[in-house]
């Protein structure tokens, strides 16, 4: 008679049909909708913008710019992957198997946006070792201990401070962006995400070398400047 090894089976179907990196309540959601609403002039009026610190973190024994981030994660098939603060992006699949390679080589990488006018994709995640780039979009906010969330901003001069456990930034809203930063829902805390302005060319323009995303409406990032 004739037998089959049942829980190796059970084990090959779960591989298969398994999410590959799986949601968690520690993350912050994503809404990639977005929200349109505005504040009044009056809620505006009552912020305004504090002090400045280190603007650079600790990965791997090396200080990094904070738009620099490490991968952490990759799924099984490189579709997705997650990065050193949590956040998990879906990646373009002609782009998984160099996603694979990447959790390898443990480069660090940013986040940058995607110029291709005919992607879906918003967003590229940039090996800062190489230069290549994959594209991708994000799935999963970071995990809440390791966001960066607004706590005092001005639209009126385009400024928003940020505040995580390890630091607190300022930064300056390119002014062709402050349309897209005033449509941000400043009544709920906003987590963020820093990447880098793609472009950005420091031998010809000194200014908003970062991309602010906006977790909760991740159509709505903006270029920035920290100051």
């Amino acid at each position: 008679m004739k037998t089959t090894n049942k829980p190796f089976q059970s084990l090959v179907f779960l591989c298969f049909t398994a999410p590959a990196l799986l949601f968690s309540v520690d993350h912050e959601p994503v809404d990639v909708e977005g929200s349109q609403d505005t504040i009044s002039v009056e809620q505006q009026s009552n912020f305004c913008c504090g002090s400045s610190s280190n603007n650079t973190y600790l990965a791997g024994g090396t200080y990094l710019p904070v738009s620099a981030h490490v991968v952490a994660e990759v799924s099984a098939l490189g579709d997705e992957l997650q990065l050193e603060d949590g956040s998990t992006w879906k990646v373009d699949s002609y782009d998984c198997q160099q996603a694979l390679h990447w959790l390898r080589q443990g480069a660090p990488v940013t986040i940058v946006q995607n110029k291709s006018w005919f992607s879906s994709y918003q967003f590229c995640i940039q090996n800062k070792a190489t230069g290549a780039m994959i594209a991708a979009n994000l799935f999963q906010g970071p995990w809440k201990d390791q966001s960066q969330y607004v706590v005092e901003f001005d639209i009126h001069l385009g400024t928003v401070k940020l505040s995580n456990p390890k630091e607190i930034t300022r930064w300056k809203i390119n002014p062709s962006d402050i349309s897209r930063f005033a449509a941000w829902n400043f009544s709920d805390a906003i987590p963020l995400i820093i990447g880098q302005n793609a472009d950005y060319d420091p031998s010809w323009n000194s200014g908003f070398e970062a991309l602010l995303i906006n977790v909760r409406d991740t159509k709505n990032s903006v270029r920035a400047h920290q100051y």
